[in-house]
């Protein structure tokens, strides 16, 4: 069973893949549009996003997050996918690019 703070440092790690793979595509001709991941809405209203992102030296990550209604960001997830219906699938597009220092 995954620690609560190995599975934080997973988190972080994936979290960083997803800004380098942002980055990456830019300088290499991608596009900053493209998706990096899918979010499904379950039956009970929850927002489950699957993203999953590349790094230099072929470095993979991936990652699982759920939102629940009523989760700090669950509105926000929902808009940025553009609203989501139960059961349906919509694919993830980036985040805007911030500098947080």
């Amino acid at each position: 069973m995954m620690t609560r703070a190995r599975f934080s440092v997973v988190l972080t790690i994936c979290a960083a893949l997803v800004a380098c793979a942002t980055v990456n595509q830019n300088e290499t001709g991608g596009s900053s549009s493209d998706p990096i991941g899918l979010a499904t809405m379950l039956e009970n209203g929850s927002i489950v996003l699957d993203l999953r992102a590349e790094g230099p030296g072929g470095l993979i990550g991936h990652s699982r997050k759920i939102y629940k209604p009523g989760d700090i960001g669950y509105e926000k997830v929902k808009a940025h996918v553009g609203g989501i219906s139960i059961g349906e699938k919509k694919l993830v597009p980036p985040w805007p690019h911030t500098d947080s220092g």
